[in-house]
């Protein structure tokens, strides 16, 4: 294992297998962050909006210093604005998995990712690597018309994912972004949320870029349009656990 990233040569581990994850009590970090946020808005740092209703780009945090009333104020932001893209973060890529997993602890017990392999050691990782998967990708646009494809992580928990954060570790210099059914009611929300460009927000890659989402109130999806015979896009996931959903009849 690298000391500052997570790398190509890095270690799998294969067979192995996790209990069952129990109910726990949930306290939200958005609900202890003061409203005006003086812990996070602080030292020259600057916001930018990606649309009116949702998205935020931050540049000037340092997101390994954030004191604890610091992620409190970062948590009710995701909330407010949905997905907070944070700008310049090498110290904090390169800081290691273990601070980034401690960092993200702070937000909610961690997801494990049950349909891939995990980092040796790093169980809540998740990477996503895309380099020269040409073949891949040609076998999905047999059965598909468009690389978009919406949805939640690992929503049938009970208690699912709701921070999730994603950082680039490499990405190409132009895209990569993240941005027919029989039942009435099911085409209807599909079409609502593929069409509904009004409340969509784009989120264009940068190198050092962490992105963090809030899974309770959104769907994402990734976007090939990029050539990863020539750039490669590597990325980590790591996922806090919220609070219990609930189901409405």
């Amino acid at each position: 294992m690298a000391p500052g990233r997570l790398t190509e040569e890095d270690e799998w581990e294969d067979d192995v297998w996790f209990d069952e994850v129990q109910p726990f009590e949930y306290h939200d970090p958005a609900l202890r962050a003061n409203k005006s946020k003086p812990n996070l808005f602080r030292g020259g740092v600057k916001a930018k909006h990606i649309t009116p209703k949702m998205g935020t780009i931050l540049t000037g945090v340092k997101m390994e210093e954030l004191s604890d009333a610091g992620k409190d104020e970062l948590a009710l932001l995701i909330t407010e604005r949905k997905i907070v893209v944070l700008r310049e973060q090498s110290d904090f890529l390169h800081a290691g998995p273990q601070f980034q997993q401690d960092f993200m602890a702070y937000f909610g017990p961690l997801s494990i990712q049950p349909v891939s392999g995990s980092v040796k050691g790093h169980p809540p990782f998740h990477i996503i690597h895309r380099d020269h998967n040409e073949e891949e990708i040609a076998n999905f646009f047999e059965r598909k018309l468009t690389s978009t494809l919406w949805h939640h992580d690992v929503s049938y928990e009970k208690q699912p994912p709701g921070y999730v954060m994603l950082g680039i570790l490499a990405c190409p210099d132009v895209g990569g972004d993240t941005d027919s059914e029989k039942d009435m009611l099911l085409k209807f929300l599909v079409d609502h949320v593929c069409m509904g460009h009004d409340f969509q927000a784009r989120v264009g890659w940068e190198k050092h870029s962490v992105v963090m989402f809030d899974g309770r109130s959104t769907l994402h999806t990734a976007t090939v349009d990029y050539d990863s015979r020539i750039q490669a896009r590597h990325l980590f996931r790591l996922a806090a656990m919220t609070e219990k959903t609930h189901v409405y009849r």
